[in-house]
């Protein structure tokens, strides 16, 4: 068999300037606060970019054509941005949100739809927006059966990227605006056409009820967003500055708390190295996500919940050979046991949660922080639960540059041994 080919390619010198598409429904009440829709209009080399992304462009135009045509009167404004360039960098919502830095801290909510072409089925909200989004969301309960629409709450703020990635929602998340995360369902297979010569108009056609029935919540969802009292808050949706210990078990309690290493560096730099080894984090680098067990395999257990407290216990291994195991311990100046959700350290592998107050310990050990989301779930921690995953969060520049490393670590030792008497 023989094969010919006429391959013709042109180049075009640069810069090639690119455009972001925008179009407002300005708002009657509060026009200068924004729900923002956004996708993107650009497409991956080879074909003309149908499922990525102009399975989230046209919902979204269809959306505003929807408001208008029903004469919506929206009290905040609604926005769309049809944003260029994302495949070579997220150019198009970079730029944009640099371009109006006014206009940042009034973005009540941004809604980004990059993916296949599927049916909104569901939303997973901050729980200080889920007594609003169950009014803006009831009209849908019943809007198809095909897609019945579930509304869930998310009890755990996120943690802000620090560097844009992924699609265009990242540049925006990275400054703290607040997202509406969709839940989708579709038999599509996104990486059929991903980024391939297969991405064209046919793909979409099997899935158009799919892409009406996104448009009308879309709708739905944006103008109840837009004609709230109040705008939805910002508390509550990322986490603030700081250190953090995401902790979950088998039985799928999770719980965030704050490791204080301004006022106990040691104890929580023992702590993270418990989780991450002891390489640590260096100054100044990379967020490290700390352990997470691969199937069934644990990293640690509860062994004991009684007086008030869950004990707990991280697995001992040669990756963290240089956790010390007579850690100096004692009481955290700026942390008390004065009430449920105290996270502190008992040993060198061994931190407990308080499901109450417990002053007696504020002498005893140390106390790293408090419990600042999945309170909820302290009293469904039982003995036996294993610890599935344990992750360090770093939240602001401070917290990234705290270091945990050998050096770092035995610089900590001696300012302690500096200290005592």
């Amino acid at each position: 068999m023989e094969l010919e080919f006429d391959i013709r390619n042109w180049f075009k010198m640069g810069p090639v300037k690119y455009d972001n598409v925008v179009a407002v429904i300005p708002g009657t009440t509060y026009p200068d606060e924004y729900v923002v829709l956004g996708s993107h209009f650009d497409s991956y080399d080879g074909s003309t970019g149908a499922v990525d992304a102009v399975s989230g462009v046209s919902p979204h135009m269809e959306a505003m054509r929807l408001i208008a045509a029903a004469g919506g009167t929206p009290k905040r404004s609604i926005v769309i941005i049809l944003f260029a360039a994302e495949e070579i960098g997220l150019v198009g919502s970079q730029d944009w949100l640099a371009d109006h830095p006014e206009v940042q801290p009034n973005i009540v909510a941004m809604v980004n739809r990059d993916g296949s072409p599927s049916a909104i089925n569901g939303a997973f909200v901050p729980s200080a927006w889920y007594e609003d989004f169950q009014e803006i969301t009831a009209p849908l309960t019943e809007l198809d059966s095909r897609w019945p629409f579930q509304l869930q709450e998310n009890h755990y703020p996120g943690l802000k990227p620090t560097s844009p990635g992924g699609s265009d929602h990242s540049s925006f998340s990275m400054l703290g605006i607040p997202l509406v995360s969709f839940r989708t369902q579709s038999d599509y297979s996104y990486g059929r056409a991903w980024h391939t010569l297969y991405d064209i108009y046919s793909e979409l056609v099997p899935y158009t009820d799919h892409q009406k029935h996104s448009a009308l919540v879309t709708a739905v969802v944006a103008y109840g967003i837009a004609n709230l009292d109040e705008p939805l808050t910002r508390d509550g949706v990322y986490l603030p500055e700081g250190l953090f210990a995401d902790i979950t078990t088998t039985s799928g309690a999770r719980v965030i708390a704050t490791l204080d290493y301004q006022n106990a560096p040691l104890q929580t730099a023992n702590f993270i190295r418990i989780v991450e080894g002891n390489a640590g984090q260096a100054a100044g680098g990379g967020r490290r996500f700390g352990r997470q067990a691969g199937g069934a395999r644990t990293i640690g257990s509860i062994v004991e919940v009684g007086g008030g407290v869950v004990s707990a216990v991280i697995d001992s291994d040669a990756q963290r050979s240089a956790v010390v195991d007579n850690l100096p311990l004692g009481e955290n100046p700026a942390v008390k046991h004065d009430g449920p959700g105290v996270l502190g350290i008992s040993g060198a592998n061994t931190f407990y949660l308080t499901l109450e107050a417990q002053p007696a310990l504020d002498g005893m050990y140390t106390a790293l922080g408090k419990i600042v989301a999945g309170a909820h779930v302290l009293g469904d921690l039982a003995a036996g639960d294993g610890i599935q995953r344990v992750r360090i969060l770093r939240s602001g520049e401070a917290a990234l540059a705290f270091a945990t490393d050998d050096e770092a670590f035995r610089r900590l030792m001696r300012m302690r041994r500096e200290r005592l008497p």
